[in-house]
C-alpha cells in the first residue's frame, strides 16, 4: 500500500497572509521617518511607482481567481 501525503487545504486555500514580518515592519519604519525629508518628486515617484504595481498585482489576482473558479 502506498502511502500519500494528506491534502493540507482540503480543496480550500490558506487565508492570506496580511501581517508584516519583523524586517518589514522595520522597514517600513524607516520609510516613514524619512518620508517628512523626501522631496515633492521623490514622493510623486513612489506613489506612481506602487500605483502601477497594485494594478499588476490586482490584474495577477483577478486572472488567477478566473482561472481557479
Amino acid at each position: 500500500m502506498i502511502m500519500t501525503e494528506p491534502d493540507q487545504y482540503s480543496g480550500v486555500p490558506p487565508m492570506p497572509t496580511v501581517e508584516l514580518t519583523l524586517e518589514q515592519d522595520f522597514k517600513l519604519r524607516q520609510l516613514e521617518d524619512q518620508l517628512p525629508h523626501a522631496s515633492k518628486d521623490d514622493i510623486i515617484t513612489i506613489f506612481l511607482a506602487l500605483q502601477h504595481q497594485n494594478y499588476v498585482l490586482g490584474n495577477n489576482i483577478k486572472q488567477l481567481l478566473q482561472h481557479y473558479a
